[in-house]
């Protein structure tokens, strides 16, 4: 292995240090990471060699001539507004050192990306890791202006939903995360919903956010359901209850039946998907799944 090179004078905690945007990569491909900045920004790739660009969506490329670890150091940091990388290589960095102006925060790959929810730059709006991230933190705590929350990998990630940002729209969450709470108190926004891991959420799926079109939801729920008017174009719904006896055979029926009395296009994943522990449907949904399935929906029951 390569020990990590350093860019210039960065200790001390002097200004320096506090503009310096430090990624460790164990490099053994191409890495490609896109930035928006407002000002020139440069990068040290941690072999000797540097670039510097300005400007809406630039890409930074580096091939590393001998595979091995390196620190990738952005100086200045506070002029970056977008980070996005998707390269498949190992990253680490705590999300605390993730630059101030940041809105725009995508990584994908094979990070190890950690730190508190808590502690990400205040005017994220799209934030999206998957990975082996260790993020943490109670979503009450994630940045209020947040819309786009997509987070992946070993994350730890707890709270009640109710405490969510207001402003949500997509909300997927995955990995080892506690959160709970009743859908009811969902941000009232959402329009995407997954969340699967170690979650317990509660309460009737008909109260969930009015303009849901995608719900998937597995863990440790035990979520119920009565009645309610679906969007009329609607794209995917998967329930996995916890154990059995929750989300009933009459339940399974009712709501293949209110789907089949809303919606009117089906569109992008198509499928309705209630197995697992939901009760089998009757011959009460018949005539439902029929006009579901005419429309383009898969439907899975048991």
């Amino acid at each position: 292995m390569i020990g990590f090179k350093r860019f210039g004078s960065t200790g001390g905690g002097g200004e320096v240090s506090r503009q310096v945007f430090t990624i460790y990569t164990t490099a053994a491909a191409a890495i490609d990471i896109l930035l928006s900045t407002i000002a020139p920004v440069r990068v040290n790739w941690g072999d000797g060699t540097t670039e510097e660009k300005n400007g809406t969506d630039q890409t930074y490329s580096k091939t590393y001539a001998v595979a091995g670890d390196y620190a990738i150091q952005f100086l200045k940091k506070s002029d970056i507004t977008k980070l996005q990388c998707t390269s498949n290589v190992f990253f680490h960095f705590d999300i605390a050192n993730a630059p101030a102006g940041i809105t725009y925060f995508l990584i994908t790959g094979q990070n190890t990306v950690s730190g508190d929810i808590a502690n990400a730059p205040a005017g994220i709006t799209y934030f999206l890791i998957t990975g082996q991230n260790t993020v943490s933190g109670d979503i009450a705590n994630a940045p209020a202006g947040i819309t786009y929350f997509s987070i992946a990998g070993q994350n730890t990630v707890s709270g009640d939903i109710a405490n969510a940002p207001a402003g949500i729209t997509v909300f997927y969450i995955t990995g080892q995360n506690t959160v709970s709470g009743d859908i009811a108190n969902a941000p009232a926004g959402i329009t995407y919903f997954l969340i699967t891991g170690q979650n317990t959420v509660s309460g009737d799926i008909a109260n969930a956010p009015a303009g849901i079109t995608f719900f998937n939801i597995q863990g440790q729920n035990t979520v119920t359901y009565t009645t309610r008017t679906w969007p009329s174009v609607f794209s995917y719904f998967y329930l996995r209850p916890a154990n059995t006896g929750i989300f009933t055979t009459a339940m399974v029926d009712k709501f293949l039946i209110d789907m089949a009395a809303s919606i009117t296009t089906a569109s992008n994943e198509k499928a309705i998907d209630l197995r697992g522990n939901c009760g089998a449907r009757t011959a009460a949904s018949d005539t439902a799944v029929i006009y579901l399935q005419g429309i383009g929906f898969t439907v899975y029951t048991n």
